[in-house]
């Protein structure tokens, strides 16, 4: 052997070490590369009834109340119950049977082992709720509740005396909008802390009070009573900084650079959020049934007979786009969702041009340009800015889509939740237990990068394994060389 040479046998070892390393490490396997398309049942949860009379158990589903969610590995969903209370009167139900009484229930669930971790179960149906990473505040038809998000141990409880119609946070504070049993409508504002009542701003009577908009410290909602208010509220004082008067029920509003926009009827208003001044009202072709979305410099209006997009400076109308009731409507990233008559549609928001759709049924979940829809006891991931399906689920004809949230399908069947990897992902151990597959979530094109350095850093260590030896035989062959007299 050479001296100054490596031998053949190590400089195999170190490009088969180059080779397995990654692998080892769970980023780059032959049994990952062939997995792609498969997916299984991950895990199923049943919720058991928390009363002896329960009739019915129903999973709240999206776009309904109470939307299923993730966060920090934790399933959060609503089963809501409805139970009967024996030798009840029947009251005021016609004769048509006892009155019915519906609970909510709140459960927080491992995603990746489908242990129940902790549950709540409210007083009344739970509407709505929001997942803080200290904090969840529960909302119910007449309580707020807010518990630790790791142990679910209820932290502190308002109680509204009325019907709670939402809440709404900023920084340090809780806003809750209530109807109150004297049909007057109020707003107040709670510590976050504890719930302390910090003010109280009567908005007079009405019958609802719009889910509000806040920025820069400045409340906005609207009412509808008699007499329709559009208000304008300090949120560290509660003090009414403008009014501005309407006719019929505000839906909702949103902002853009200063100015609130809000719907009511059939009509779309731009105000000054500081003055209260009308900037410009536009007439949409329709009623109204949702609060207006704003993107990209447009507002867009979900009407009973379509979608309407106004110029958010002008007040023109840029667009609109004929649909027979509307649901499901949504606005990301310059493109507009909305179902009509089991079609889904995707639409240009700049133009109004249908950039695609597809027949379905039940309620899809989309997410980041991505619809999940249930359609023939299948679920479809579709493309909807190029209308190409990018994979299918089929499932049990008793089970109906519940959610898709990050890389798990969820559905519902009777008191059951089952969870599925998607095709997409179809990964599906926990990183904490088990560290050798912590790569394993890597997108195809993460792993293209690694193989491409993998070969790269082989492709040197070859050269200069080659290099090194050809050095090494050049000095030996000089060392032999004799040198020639002249």
């Amino acid at each position: 052997m050479l001296k100054g040479t490596i031998p053949s046998g190590i400089c195999v070892i170190i490009l088969l070490s180059l080779l397995v390393a990654p692998c080892a490490n769970g980023q780059l396997t032959l049994e990952d590369s062939q997995s792609e398309n498969k997916t299984t049942e991950l895990w199923n949860f049943s919720a058991a009834n928390t009363t002896a009379h329960t009739v019915r158990m129903d999973w709240n589903v999206p776009m309904v109340e109470a939307s299923p969610t993730v966060a920090n590995r934790i399933l959060y969903v609503v089963n809501s119950e409805t139970y009967l209370i024996p030798n009840e009167p029947y009251h005021n139900h016609f004769g048509f049977g006892p009155p019915q009484h519906r609970i909510g229930t709140l459960y927080a669930i491992d995603v990746y082992r489908g242990a129940k971790l902790w549950n709540f179960t409210a007083k009344s149906t739970i509407r709505s709720f929001k997942v803080t990473d200290k904090d969840i505040y529960i909302c119910g038809e007449g309580d707020l509740y807010v518990l630790d998000a790791q142990s679910g141990n209820q932290k502190w409880l308002y109680r509204s005396g009325g019907e709670i119609k939402w809440a709404a946070f900023s920084e340090d504070k809780v806003f809750v909008g209530v109807h109150g049993t004297d049909f007057n409508c109020y707003v107040y504002s709670l510590k976050e802390a504890d719930g302390k009542v910090l003010w109280e701003f009567s908005a007079g009577w009405g019958a609802s009070i719009s889910y509000p908009v806040i920025r820069n410290s400045i409340l906005c909602f609207g009412t509808f009573s008699s007499t329709n208010h559009y208000f304008s509220v300090d949120a560290a004082t509660g003090e009414k900084r403008w009014t501005y008067n309407v006719s019929g029920k505000v839906e909702g509003s949103c902002i853009i650079e200063g100015v609130v926009y809000f719907a009511t009827n059939d009509n779309i208003y731009a105000l000054d959020i500081d003055s209260g001044e009308k900037v410009w009202g536009s007439s949409v072709g329709s009623s109204v049934v949702s609060a207006p979305v704003a993107d990209r410099n447009i507002v867009y209006a979900l009407g009973t007979a379509g979608i309407y997009a106004f110029d958010a400076k002008s007040g023109n109308e840029v667009w609109n786009y004929s649909a027979k009731y509307p649901t499901y409507f949504s606005v990301a990233q310059g493109v507009v969702y909305f179902m009509s008559n089991g079609v889904f549609y995707a639409l240009s928001g700049s133009t109004g041009n249908q950039i695609s759709s597809l027949q379905t049924s039940g309620h899809p979940v989309f997410s980041d340009g991505i619809v999940y829809y249930d359609f023939d006891d299948t679920i479809y991931a579709f493309n909807a800015m190029n209308g190409k399906t990018l994979w299918n689920l089929p499932h049990n004809d008793n089970q109906s889509l519940l959610a898709v949230l990050e890389d798990r399908a969820y559905f519902y069947g009777d008191h059951t939740i089952y969870a599925y990897s998607t095709p997409a992902n179809p990964h599906s151990t926990d990183p904490t237990t088990n560290p050798s597959r912590e790569g394993q979530n890597d997108s195809l094109e993460t792993q293209s990068e690694r193989l491409t350095q993998l070969l790269t850093i082989t492709a040197v260590t070859t050269l200069i394994v080659i290099a090194s030896t050809a050095l090494a035989v050049w000095k030996n062959h000089s060392k032999k060389r004799k040198p020639t007299n002249i």
